[in-house]
């Protein structure tokens, strides 16, 4: 596998899509919907980058087998990492108190 070089932008880019996600979420009154909001919220992003990934795979024009022979750890990288870093800031300001529990000051 050749170096993965755009972890950074994949990181830096679930980081921004999970602050900019958390600012839709609904008020503090209600935790139970601040959970369904999270955790929707996260499938949405992982379908997100799941298409993105299925995006780059069509736009190189290889046969499947041959792209994940050459790209599969890289895409498997940029995933995880892509979406840790939504998580990271999502679940934290959108879960910022839960039930009483303050998650942050």
């Amino acid at each position: 596998m050749k170096k993965a070089t755009n972890l950074k932008l994949h990181m830096i880019g679930g980081f921004a899509a999970g602050f900019l996600g958390s600012i839709l979420k609904p008020s503090d009154s209600n935790p139970v919907a601040k959970l369904t909001f999270a955790i929707i919220g996260s499938i949405v992003w992982f379908a997100i980058t799941l298409l993105w990934e299925a995006w780059q795979w069509k736009r190189s024009k290889l046969p499947l087998k041959l792209y994940l022979s050459a790209k599969l750890q890289d895409t498997l990288l940029d995933l995880l990492v892509g979406n840790l870093a939504f998580l990271v800031p999502f679940w934290i300001l959108t879960m910022g108190t839960y039930m009483g529990n303050r998650m942050r000051p």
